[in-house]
């Protein structure tokens, strides 16, 4: 084990060496990828969240390691600890941004903020050595009680962060994430007021619909025209095909199904 540079388990294990350089937790189905839905049902996410609860994440004596990726079944919470070494970051679903404020080395992060809240995201911003971000949003949660949820407001919210951020790839899926019973909103027009900022974006995938208006301000976006290197749509004849293949055609670009 003391040579052991790259690790890949469902669980955390004690014990890990301290001269790991790579890891990866979890066992999601197609867990290489930063897209798409998660296979959660209600009662299983409550499962995962009381029990991350009840065992934080404790990797801070990791001091070699670059790279760590969550899967859904390991989401990120407030009390838990990463090591400062880290260079990138891939979460499956982030509830809290607490963690990552301490890691001034971090150049690449891809996350599901959905459930963050808008000024947790803009503290991101303090990381001035991220050089790439990619986030992933789902439909809106609609629950109640003691479980989590988000609106279309929350991703109004989150736009006006996007353009403070080296957002690189940006996805508006359809799946419900951690909690079922979401849905999706049509993209309304004011969000194409912060994509006309984001200069650095390359790939773009959007499950929702566009109102006619949002779709015709996107179309206005020069800066898009010129970067965007690939647009992606889930398998299927959903409104979310229909909307890039729209957008495919306003930027004379090829469309990925699939892929960001």
């Amino acid at each position: 084990m003391a040579q052991l540079t790259r690790l890949e388990l469902p669980w955390l294990p004690a014990g890990l060496p301290a001269g790991l350089r790579q890891l990866q937790l979890g066992a999601d189905a197609d867990v290489e990828g930063d897209e798409g839905g998660m296979a959660f049902e209600l009662q299983e996410a409550e499962q995962v969240l009381q029990g991350r609860r009840q065992q934080p994440l404790q990797l801070s004596h990791l001091t070699a390691l670059t790279k760590l990726q969550l899967s859904a079944a390991v989401p990120l919470l407030s009390c838990d600890e990463l090591p400062t070494s880290l260079l990138e970051l891939r979460l499956r679903q982030c509830l809290s941004v607490q963690p990552l404020l301490q890691l001034s080395k971090l150049e690449t992060l891809s996350c599901r903020p959905s459930t963050v809240p808008a000024g947790q995201l803009l503290a991101l911003t303090q990381l001035t050595s991220l050089t790439a971000v990619k986030l992933f949003y789902e439909g809106g949660y609609q629950l109640s009680g003691t479980h989590r949820y988000w609106s279309c407001e929350r991703v109004a919210e989150h736009a006006a962060v996007w353009v403070k951020l080296p957002l690189i790839s940006l996805g508006l899926y359809e799946g419900s994430g951690l909690f079922e019973f979401g849905t999706f909103y049509a993209v309304r027009q004011e969000l194409s007021v912060p994509l006309q900022q984001l200069r650095g974006l390359t790939h773009l995938t959007m499950d929702w619909p566009l109102e006619c208006e949002a779709l015709a301000g996107l179309g206005q976006l020069q800066q898009l025209r010129e970067s965007l290197q690939q647009l992606g749509a889930s398998a299927g004849p959903g409104p979310g095909r229909a909307t890039m293949q729209e957008l495919a055609k306003v930027f004379e670009l090829h469309m990925e199904p699939n892929e960001l």
